[in-house]
């Protein structure tokens, strides 16, 4: 490995307001916790370019840590994904000491979630690294300004949340304390750019964006669980073939783990003082409780050691029951004596399917029943407005063409031969209909809008601006769409107008939407 060398103090850059001012030189980085994300941390900086110290009060584990790293970058090389000139010039070294640390320019620490342990961390790296070093928590839950509170040169610290893996995963999360100086968090931008990956800026706030906006994707999972007649492969298959989520809500806490998933909707919870829209599962706690944390342990809400990753379930969202690509039959004619909403309509034309309102005396079998998206209203509720009339209603779907599986309600006046239609109806534009009993907001509907609510509130309380709000959402976890995307294809005063009608009908808090969601369908 080759000696960091010599280094500049400082070079004259453009920060990322456009102006050019003369900035801290960073080439040397410290990692301290050689854990999976401190690993991936330092994978990911030596490629940009700059060497690395890495530091576990376990130096055994930290130096096997380092040959992990050594052979995921020939694995890199190997599969053209870096030069292989790029193996020679690899700075890595472990250090035996915190106090090797000490010719490092910034320290990014990424130890276990606990707040006395990081203060006494970072107190302790105060007294080794210059004055012009910064130090980075990594944080996803606890605040920066407590991590910080102790420092004497509180200026130079700063938040740099990544996700896991940093190796792959774009987005880094920039989060300056109440003493950060503007020197330092331009400092941060350059470096993280310099990486190959999006900043975005959150001020200190429980969650920061994507660990709080996200919440909903988890916790209404729950509810609907609790509340209808779903299995978590359904609404899993709900989220993604309807939703266009890249995996469902259940599937993905199988993946992080529940443990870290539910302490991370617990803190934030607590961090709220307790908010409702935040509250976690019992259930998640109690599958914490049993220690069927996910695929780490072999099981969670799935089976992970029979039949590969999912034992007997089929993965969500992966069309292997049904033929995506056949064209649509041509069914012929369809008579319904009925109201079909317009938004149906796309679902018709995607199929050959000729409708025809004919409201003669032979077309009864849907006779009056109205087939409409959910505006938060259950469908009894609907049937009682329409004089007794039968509703079936559909979640929201955004992109016609890969939708895959609809859930759906009916009123007490819908009969099972009816559903049966409109499922050989759906069925001829390769569409699954699920039915999910008489849950107002239904699925995707209801989950997407509380994440625009927690959006809103984000923005409106300045923790971040919407463009990053959208990109955060996007990057970190995936998102088909940032939620402002999403507000704008629904229509902000529909988001709040199912929202209210939620509220109305659970009348504990968790739908209640934000005054910030209620200004932009004002504005809208």
């Amino acid at each position: 490995m080759s000696d960091s060398g010599a280094r500049q103090r400082t070079s004259t850059s453009v920060d990322r307001n456009g102006q050019k001012r003369s900035l801290p030189q960073i080439s040397r980085i410290g990692v301290v916790g050689a854990g999976v994300m401190g690993r991936s941390i330092a994978e990911a900086v030596i490629y940009g370019g700059f060497g690395v110290t890495l530091f576990d009060v376990d130096l055994d584990f930290a130096r096997a840590q380092m040959e992990v790293t050594l052979v995921q970058i020939t694995k890199r090389i190997d599969s053209g994904k870096a030069p292989q000139s790029s193996i020679d010039q690899v700075d890595l070294t472990v250090a035996d000491s915190i106090s090797n640390l000490s010719d490092c320019d910034l320290v990014i620490e990424a130890i276990a979630e606990d707040l006395p342990l990081k203060k006494s961390l970072f107190l302790e790296l105060e007294r080794h690294l210059s004055k012009e070093a910064i130090l980075a928590t990594n944080t996803s839950s606890l605040s920066p300004n407590s991590i910080f509170s102790g420092l004497s040169e509180r200026g130079r610290s700063i938040g740099l949340h990544f996700f896991n893996p940093a190796t792959h995963m774009k987005l880094v999360e920039i989060i300056p304390t109440q003493f950060t100086t503007p020197e330092t968090l331009d400092v941060a931008f350059e470096f993280v750019k310099r990486i190959g990956k999006s900043p975005v800026q959150a001020q200190v706030s429980p969650g920061f964006i994507v660990n709080r906006v996200a919440r909903p994707y988890y916790s209404n999972s729950w509810r609907l669980l609790d509340e209808s007649q779903l299995t978590p492969r359904e609404i899993d298959a709900l989220l993604v073939g309807c939703g266009g989520f890249k995996m469902g809500p259940f599937e993905l806490m199988d993946l992080i783990g529940h443990d870290v998933n539910e302490a991370v909707t617990r803190s934030v919870f607590e961090q709220l003082y307790y908010d409702p829209k935040y509250r976690p599962s019992i259930r998640q706690r109690e599958l914490v409780a049993a220690g069927l944390l996910g695929r780490k342990s072999g099981r969670g809400i799935y089976d992970h050691e029979v039949r590969g990753d999912r034992g007997e379930e089929t993965p969500p969202g992966d069309g292997s029951d049904r033929e995506k690509n056949k064209a649509p039959e041509d069914h012929g004619n369809f008579t319904f004596n009925g109201v079909i909403g317009e938004e149906i309509a796309p679902l018709l034309i995607r199929s050959n399917l000729a409708i025809a309102f004919n409201h003669g005396p032979d077309s009864h079998l849907l006779d009056g029943t109205t087939i409409t998206i959910t505006d938060g209203r259950s469908a009894n509720e609907l049937e009682a407005t329409h004089g007794g009339k039968g509703s079936i209603i559909l979640d929201y779907f955004f992109d016609v063409s890969k939708t895959s599986t609809i859930a759906f309600s009916r009123s007490n006046a819908v009969s099972d031969e009816q559903v049966e239609q409109v499922r050989s109806l759906l069925s001829s534009c390769s569409i699954e209909l699920i039915e999910v009993g008489d849950v107002p907001g239904l699925v995707v509907a209801r989950t997407i809008s509380s994440i625009i609510n927690i959006a809103c509130e984000l923005e409106g309380s300045a923790v971040a601006s919407r463009e990053d709000i959208d990109l955060a959402m996007r990057l970190g976890v995936n998102y088909p769409k940032g939620p402002f995307e999403f507000a704008r294809a629904i229509g902000p005063k529909r988001v709040l107008e199912l929202l209210l009608r939620l509220s109305n009908f659970y009348g504990d808090g968790y739908f209640s939407p934000s005054i910030h969601l209620r200004h932009l369908a004002t504005t809208a």
